[in-house]
């Protein structure tokens, strides 16, 4: 969802409290370990990318358009989806370069610290992209006569932004509870939206198409924003439960440009028309654009079950997030597993992911512990195999503690 890229392809993920539970990671503040010692991370990346048509390597190259990207390249993602469907497609990374917790003070009943402190810097990208039917029938010179093609549910937009965070979390009732509060500043490298003229709308004959189409295209850089957050976890020995908030405004960006493209077709073929698309292209200054980031509402659990017979118990799993506001938001992701510690140090997790364009998705997680550090994961894959599968939500992070 994640989900920083991660904490923002992401997500956050599902939030343990105690030593004895399972190391599900959370990006939240309330994740802060309490007890431990310092914590320094030099590498982390999750993320996550699903698409309800298009398979893993066409997003691939997908992402690729992001960093030059071309209004007519929609005509060649659109060449690739099956005829006679719409494509969504969702991005989210985040790439956590550096991370370093500090704990203050120590409580005597609960061994924890009295509160922890914590910075952290990375980079997040987030992307959408909406390929309307009509759009994809256009590109694949697949129209009847009689046709009427509108476009106007075709868009996209993206971001890339650096994110430095501060962050602090304390123990409440006897460390019962866990509360956590997080600001960040946005600095945001570049964006862009692009979309079609709400009266775009093209006529199919047997002598051609008819109409107008018009686009544009928005490239925005040098912004700034901003990002607030609160977290609470139990720390109980039986259940966890984990709830977050982030409240995402928006990045000003201080200028930008436009791009346009126009054609009137007159009984024209799909190339005809394609060509005067690229040939109207014009660019002008845009001022200054605000993108509004979505805001994530991230809520988090697990209960052990099967615990005789076991040397420890097997944990049900379940991690939740939505995402919403602004034309970035990804709707709501859902997973549920079991977690089980198959060695001393090495936690494993199964689990059934739900929700985004590529539906169903199966994985495994897990921690791979030692006295001075870890190593989190996690694989998901979505709608298919390798490749060939529509999406895929991932996590690697490693820690050395002191």
């Amino acid at each position: 969802m994640r989900r920083n890229l991660l904490h923002v392809f992401g997500f956050g993920l599902l939030g343990i409290a105690l030593a004895q539970s399972v190391p599900v990671p959370l990006s939240g503040p309330q994740a802060l370990p309490m007890e431990g010692g310092a914590g320094l991370t030099l590498f982390a990346i999750q993320g996550e990318a699903g698409n309800n048509a298009l398979t893993l390597s066409d997003l691939i190259n997908a992402l690729a358009l992001v960093q030059d990207p071309h209004p007519t390249d929609l005509l060649l993602l659109a060449g690739r989806v099956p005829q006679g469907q719409a494509a969504t497609t969702q991005a989210f990374t985040g790439f956590t370069v550096a991370e370093v917790i500090l704990p203050f003070g120590h409580d005597p009943v609960t061994g924890a610290a009295s509160f922890v402190f914590g910075a952290s810097y990375g980079l997040v990208t987030m992307a959408n992209l909406n390929i309307g039917r009509d759009l994809v029938t256009l590109a694949q010179q697949g129209s009847k006569a009689g046709d009427v093609l509108r476009f106007s549910d075709t868009f996209g937009n993206a971001a890339l932004f650096d994110r430095l965070a501060l962050k602090a979390a304390l123990p409440l009732l006897d460390g019962l509870l866990e509360l956590g509060a997080e600001g960040a500043l946005l600095i945001g490298r570049f964006a862009v939206a692009t979309h079609f003229d709400p009266n775009s709308q093209l006529t199919y004959s047997e002598q051609g198409y008819n109409g107008q189409v018009g686009l544009s295209f928005q490239r925005a850089q040098e912004g700034r924003g901003f990002e607030l957050g609160i977290g609470l976890r139990t720390r109980l020995p039986t259940f966890g439960i984990s709830v977050s908030l982030r409240g995402l405004g928006s990045i000003a960006f201080s200028r930008s440009s436009v791009t346009r493209l126009e054609a009137t077709a007159q009984n024209d073929t799909a190339y005809d028309l394609i060509q005067k698309l690229r040939d109207s292209a014009t660019t002008s200054d845009g001022g200054s654009f605000s993108l509004p980031l979505p805001r994530e509402l991230e809520v988090a659990g697990f209960y052990p079950i099967l615990p005789e017979g076991f040397e420890e118990p097997v944990f049900l799993t379940l991690r939740s997030l939505v995402s919403f506001g602004g034309p970035l938001a990804q709707g709501l992701r859902l997973a549920v597993g079991a977690s089980h510690r198959v060695l001393p140090n090495l936690p494993l997790r199964a689990e059934v992911a739900l929700g985004g364009p590529a539906g169903l998705g199966l994985g495994i997680g897990g921690r791979i512990e030692s006295s001075g550090g870890g190593l989190e994961f996690l694989f998901n894959q979505k709608g298919g195999f390798f490749f060939g599968s529509k999406g895929a939500e991932f996590l690697l992070r490693g820690g050395l503690t002191f």
